[in-house]
């Protein structure tokens, strides 16, 4: 069954008319959100959420929205602390992040690597967009992440495209019931 677009109150859902590689599709589907919003946060399939996690991500775009060498705002964290903390990092991590139209037009899209070209010492490794932001993007423009101290995502994926139980990460301090902080 195909749907062109549903919609649902505050909500747009699109269904692509066709199938895109995993390496495409991300830099396609952000682009497409920034023609209509300045932020844009961006999950996968395999995360799920803590219940103020929109209150956290809402809370931290409009904190750090005009603060210099902020890139983005991060949901996931290997951290445990205080959960009303936050931590300014120069780390990027692909669990629920999101970012703003002015670091996607002039960094993050132009320099997108949709086709596994960038890679650390040797073809196919650490390779691809995640790789680029995190290994190349950040520290050449020095940016820096928002974490939480204490994780709004977890990742539940054992196996993907790039996932193994041999590389699977939790987040040690996600819990799915914080309150409104």
């Amino acid at each position: 069954l195909f749907f062109e677009t549903m919609m649902i109150p505050d909500f747009e859902i699109i269904i692509n008319d066709r199938v895109l590689e995993e390496k495409k599709k991300n830099r396609i589907g952000i682009s497409e959100l920034f023609q209509a919003h300045e932020f844009v946060l961006y999950a996968e399939d395999d995360e799920i959420v803590s219940d103020d996690v929109l209150e956290y991500v809402e809370w931290a775009e409009e904190t750090y929205r005009n603060t210099k060498g902020v890139a983005t705002i991060h949901t996931f964290s290997l951290t445990h602390g205080d959960s009303a903390d936050v931590e300014l990092r120069p780390q990027f991590n692909s669990w629920l992040w999101g970012t703003w139209r002015s670091v996607w037009d002039t960094v993050l899209e132009p320099l997108w690597d949709g086709n596994y070209s960038t890679f650390n010492g040797y073809p196919g490794n650490e390779a691809g967009w995640d790789w680029n932001i995190r290994t190349r993007l950040f520290p050449k423009y020095g940016y820096v992440g928002v974490f939480p101290v204490s994780s709004r995502a977890d990742n539940i994926g054992l196996w993907g495209v790039h996932g193994t139980p041999e590389n699977h990460q939790t987040a040690p301090s996600f819990k799915p019931v914080y309150g409104v902080q």
